[in-house]
């Protein structure tokens, strides 16, 4: 498995906020403020060196000093994340969900904190029956309380799980590729 320096980390602009963009790396997921105008209160200013060297700001824009990029919130108790998607909702502003190498889908509500409490807490976890990668996360667009997970292949499990985040806990079955019921014993049937 790649270390987090080797995986190339997941950029999110929010879909609610235009200065709002997210950063994740395989053991972390950051959220920022972008913004134009003066520098206020605990913003830092990228003409030097970021202070946890995950962010950098590069502008075309004559005055550099007028731009800033400031920490809105964060999420560390990830394991392994390899996805991320900002959830489409405009009464859930910063509400992101998060694939793990090892299929787990967690909702967090990255609401800013104090500095004391800045970790935003797990909302909900989806866990699929076989432990395996979840390389991609899409929110409906037509049903927002809906998310799709996109799996490693696993002959025991389907690839593709959508979940309803209102109301359950466990991945929607496919009605078109039901397994067949009966026959008992053995088999290793092809595939």
């Amino acid at each position: 498995m790649r270390s987090s320096r080797e995986q190339k980390p997941t950029l999110l602009w929010s879909p609610h906020a235009a200065g709002q963009f997210a950063i994740g790396t395989s053991d972390k997921l950051s959220i920022y403020a972008f913004q134009h105008g003066p520098a206020a209160g605990d913003e830092v200013d990228f003409d030097g060196a970021p202070a946890d060297d995950s962010v950098g700001l590069e502008s075309l824009a004559p005055r550099r000093s007028e731009q800033s990029v400031r920490p809105v919130s964060s999420v560390s108790d990830v394991s392994q994340l390899t996805c991320a998607t900002w959830s489409p909702r405009a009464d859930q502003p910063l509400t992101i969900a998060i694939g793990t190498a090892t299929g787990r889908m967690v909702l967090h509500e990255c609401t800013p904190r104090s500095a004391a409490a800045a970790e935003a807490p797990p909302v909900r976890e989806f866990v699929p029956r076989q432990q395996r990668v979840c390389f991609s996360l899409a929110w409906n667009p037509a049903f927002p309380q809906l998310i799709a997970a996109g799996l490693d292949r696993d002959r025991r499990d389907y690839g593709v799980l959508v979940w309803d985040v209102e109301r359950q806990a466990t991945a929607f079955e496919p009605a078109l590729s039901r397994t067949p019921q009966g026959g008992g014993g053995g088999g290793g049937g092809g595939g």
